[in-house]
Order: C-alpha cells, then structure tokens, then sequence
C-alpha cells in the first residue's frame, strides 16, 4: 500500500521498469500466443501497482469514461 509521496515515485519507476520488460517480451516472444503466457505476470503486477496508487491519489472508484480523456 502507497502511504507517502515518496512510495508513489517508486511505484512509478516500478511501473517504468515492467513497461520495458513488457517491450523486451513483445521483441522476443516467438509467437503471439508466447507473449501472451509471458507477459501475464508482469501485466498482473502492473495493474496491482496502478491501482494502489489509484487509491492514493484517491481515484480508486472514479468511474473511467472516454469523455474524461482527452486526447
């Protein structure tokens, strides 16, 4: 659980570092059907880590809409 600003910046390079681990799979995997086994851990432990720090930043039940994106 994030409980300081501090921990929210780990928790952001954490998310950096499987972000490049998610990219080093898709280079290597053989097959689609690889990647997909390989990279469910790393996507299992990037949504844990969003949403501990969704409930943080206290956005944890904000509904998600593609009217609140811009873009």
């Amino acid at each position: 659980m994030i409980v300081n600003d501090q921990e929210l910046l780990v928790s952001l390079a954490q998310l950096q570092e499987l972000a490049l681990a998610l990219a080093s799979v898709k280079q290597t995997a053989s097959s689609q059907g690889a990647f997909h086994v390989q990279v469910a851990s790393i996507q299992k432990e990037i949504l844990r880590i969003r949403h501990e720090m969704d409930i943080y930043l206290g956005v944890a039940d904000w509904p998600v809409s593609e009217n609140t994106v811009s873009g």
